[in-house]
Formats: structure tokens, sequence, C-alpha cells
């Protein structure tokens, strides 16, 4: 606004001033003289923060421009109306919505895009108390478990809908405890646990399905991590066939303890931790005791027959006694009959069920050996 005033003869004359209103010139708009600025520059996703965005538009000649129809764009979050304040000033309010990530706004200006310098606003992820739970903490190869993570908002009752969550492991490790580098990942839903994202329901609930299809007996330390970087670990073990569930197995398993054939109840054969033998076989990450003749008969009230043997390679033919039961097959199993007085004892074939026996070294060989119960 220009002010006017008059002088006659040098002296100010004490009429009323007039004045003039300078418009900056629309038709010359300043991407460089104008600005385009969001205070504060973050927010918290939760819905309900707020920051101002305001477009000070000027002309070539760095004046303000007024009476132009400004609208704005957000990549993230609700914009309100634009209101004009004074000198060219034009403002809205950012209102975040529960997604985190940095919003860009952009200007347009009479319908056209405004190429002003694009402001930005982090919205930051809404902190989060996380806890975990299990339908069970230990099941089988083949089974699946069942994890819910609950958010909710930091220091409430409150739920967190809307949390993303993703996954990485802190641990895997066997039933000694031992670190364990060369099992198979755990599955979420199907696929790799550290590609899978999810986000919390209205409760502030994510379930998932988690299984174990590669693993080979292992306890793992499954996290879930937040956006907001928040935290909470669960652990879940997968056993397998081929380790019994014995506190001396390296691995978790569900080996069958016992077998039953025809009345005859025959027991597994010894871990290696469990008892000492002649030599030692390492089989699907398990340490199997290998028993002479001699020390099997030490070992068992009742070696089996070479009937009672085969009796049971009839109810488990082809190898079965291992890919279900999880039996060791690394070597023959022995039987209480000699094959002469001189020859040695019978031994089997549990993988197809052959009768042999070795009449120079089998009775000081190290093999298998079941005990009838």
């Amino acid at each position: 606004v220009a002010s006017i005033t008059a002088t006659v003869g040098g002296n100010a004359l004490g009429v009323t001033p007039a004045t003039v209103t300078l418009n900056g010139d629309s038709g010359n708009l300043s991407t460089t003289n104008s600005t385009l600025t969001a205070n504060p520059g973050a927010i918290e996703a939760n819905g309900s923060d707020t920051s101002v965005v305001t477009l000070t538009l000027r002309d070539g000649n760095n004046n303000p421009v007024t009476g132009q129809t400004v609208a704005f764009a957000s990549t993230l979050g609700s914009l309100g109306a634009v209101s004009e304040g004074s000198s060219g000033v034009y403002t809205a309010t950012l209102t975040a919505g529960t997604a985190a990530g940095v919003a860009s706004i952009t200007a347009t200006v009479g319908g056209n895009i405004f190429g002003v310098n694009t402001a930005h606003v982090t919205l930051e992820p809404v902190p989060v108390d996380l806890t975990m739970s299990v339908d069970n903490v230990r099941k089988n190869i083949g089974d699946t478990i069942q994890l819910t993570v609950n958010a909710k908002l930091k220091g409430t009752s409150n739920p967190a809908p809307g949390t993303r969550i993703t996954f990485t492991t802190a641990a895997v490790v066997n039933r000694q405890n031992v670190n364990i580098a060369n099992s198979g990942a755990l599955k979420i839903n199907g696929i790799d646990y550290n590609l899978y994202t999810g986000v919390t329901n209205a409760a502030g609930n994510l379930v998932v399905s988690i299984t174990d299809p590669d693993g080979i007996g292992v306890k793992t330390t499954l996290e879930a991590v937040a956006e907001s970087n928040d935290r909470q670990q669960v652990s879940v073990t997968f056993n397998v066939v081929t380790s019994p569930d014995s506190p001396l197995a390296n691995m978790w398993g569900y080996m069958s303890d016992t077998l039953t054939n025809a009345g005859v109840t025959f027991r597994r054969p010894y871990l290696a931790a469990e008892r000492t033998g002649v030599s030692v076989s390492n089989v699907a990450n398990e340490s199997w005791a290998m028993f002479t003749q001699a020390q099997a008969v030490a070992l068992c009230t009742t070696l089996p027959t070479r009937v009672q043997l085969t009796g049971l390679y009839s109810l488990y033919p082809n190898s079965t006694i291992n890919t279900l039961r999880g039996w060791p097959l690394n070597t023959v199993y022995r039987t209480s009959e000699l094959s002469s007085p001189t020859n040695g004892h019978y031994y089997v074939y549990m993988n197809n069920g052959t009768v042999s026996y070795n009449p120079t070294s089998g009775d000081i060989n190290g093999y298998n050996v079941s005990c009838i119960q």
C-alpha cells in the first residue's frame, strides 16, 4: 500500500493522504522468491498430529501476490482447506494418518503446478509396546505354530492398529543350546520370515502361521520389530523325527522310543551320550553308540532274534523305520542268534530285511542294538 501526501511551497499540506494498493504481478510469479514450508517438520503418524503448511507467494520483483487460488497436495496424511493471510501468505493444516514415512508437499496456483521447492514432513512411527504369544511353543516339523503379535500404544492399554511388523531372528540353537547355522529358515504365512511384513488389525493384533519345513530340530528365537523399532521376542521349536525326545539329544526330536510288533516291544538304539559302545556313528546330527556282540549282551536283558527283527522290518519295510519312526539305519542291527558256533552272530539290515553275518569280525564290529523290553 503506497501512501501519497502533498506539499505547497515546500510546506506539507495537511490534507488526508491518498493511498494506492500495489498488487504483486500475478502474471510474473517467482519460484525463486516464493517459499513453501511446513512446521513442525516431524510429527507422529498417530492420526491426529498436525503441521502447518505455508506458501509465501511473491512475484519476480519480490512483491507479495495476493488473491490467488492456492491448493496443496501431500503424499501422506490429509490436508485441510487453504486460507489466505496477509502479504501473499497461504496456509493449510496437514493432519497425520497412521502410515509412517515422509510426506512430500507441493503447491498449485490457479490450477497450475507451481514449481516452488517441495516441503517435507516426517511422519514418525508411533511408539508401541509389543507382546507375543503362541498356541504352542513346540511342535513337529510339518505342523504349524500360530503366533499372535499384539501392539499397544506405548505405556497405555490402547490398541495400536496399522502397526507394521517385520521379523528377524535373535538366536537359532540346538537342544544343547549350541548355535546352529545350517537349519532352514522359518516360514511366516508360507514365505521366509525375513521377507514378511504384516500390519496389525483394529484390535492391534497380527496373527500369523509359523512353519519350519527345512528345519533340523532347532529352537528359534523370533523377534518382531515395529516401525518405531520397538521389539519383542518369542521362541519356537520344531521337532524332527530323527532325534529322540531326550535331554541328551543334540537336536529337538520326537523319535519313537519303542516300537511293537507281534507283542514284542523294541527299544530304540542308544545315543552315545546315553551309553558307551565300541564306536560312535553320526547320523542326522545325532551321535549313536555302536556295540560289539559282547557289549550288546551286557547292555540288553534280551536281544531280539532274527525272526523278531525281520518281523519288525515287515512292519516298517524299505527304510520306513527311519523315514516314519526316525530310527538310524547307518549299520545293521544285532540279534541274539549264532549263525554257527564259529561264524558269529546274525544281524539284520533294517533297510531291506536281509539277514547276514560276518564270520571274521562281525562280533567285534560296532553295530546298532535294539533291546527287547
